[in-house]
């Protein structure tokens, strides 16, 4: 169960969602400034994307097929700001996880969901300008098509990952000080720890692998046009 798996044996520490988890975790204050350095992010995060999905709406030219991943970013990452930080912004001011179990794991899901999404948007926009400097397939036109085949792609496979921990394999769990929610890293066990591998490698090591391999290729490419 989730106390379970928060809870060392004979604890007196409230559960996550009793009550204030100071002094237990961490002293008031602690709760306090990550509670400010998390109003300062939805403040930016939220102004800042929100202008990119605006400015890209309102002017056609911004409509290119290299521009829609670039608005997937956008999209996503307020999504996280929404979902998460928010939520991470309320929890600090009150010293513990206020919204109960069950959004506990629709924060845990939707800030995973969103932050994949995010990442994996990087990697794509990373292999589009390799794909358009480089040139490694010809003469290949990037179409709106192939754009928004890249962003979806982008939802399919971070859904195919992030969903499990609904459904029992390994759990989405209040993390750190309490106040947000993700996946189980701490429990151990075959069940948690498979997860979090395939986790690891699907959703990290892949894209950044993807993003390493574009931009030295982009970088060899403009170095020997230079030269």
């Amino acid at each position: 169960s989730m106390d379970s798996s928060q809870e060392p044996p004979n604890s007196s520490t409230p559960g996550p969602f009793d009550g204030p988890q100071w002094p237990h975790q961490a002293p008031r204050a602690v709760y306090l400034a990550v509670a400010v350095l998390m109003g300062f992010v939805v403040a930016s995060a939220s102004v800042l994307n929100g202008l990119v999905i605006v400015v890209s709406v309102r002017h056609k030219k911004l409509r290119s097929p290299l521009n829609y991943i670039l608005v997937n970013l956008a999209v996503a990452n307020l999504l996280v700001t929404l979902c998460g930080s928010s939520v991470s912004l309320s929890n600090n001011i009150s010293g513990f996880f206020v919204f109960g179990k069950r959004l506990c794991e629709l924060e845990g899901f939707m800030v995973s969901l969103t932050g994949i999404v995010g990442l994996w948007s990087l990697a794509i926009l990373a292999l589009e300008r390799y794909l358009v400097v480089c040139r490694p397939l010809g003469d290949f036109r990037f179409q709106h098509r192939h754009a928004a085949s890249g962003c979806a792609f982008t939802w399919g496979w971070s859904l195919l990952w992030t969903t499990p921990p609904l459904l029992g394999w390994s759990s989405y769990v209040p993390e750190g000080l309490r106040t947000s929610c993700g996946p189980n890293w701490y429990t151990g066990g075959g069940n948690n720890s498979s997860y979090i591998l395939a986790l690891f490698v699907t959703c990290f090591v892949m894209p950044l692998s993807l993003i390493l391999f574009s931009y030295t290729n982009l970088l060899l490419t403009l170095r020997a046009v230079s030269a």
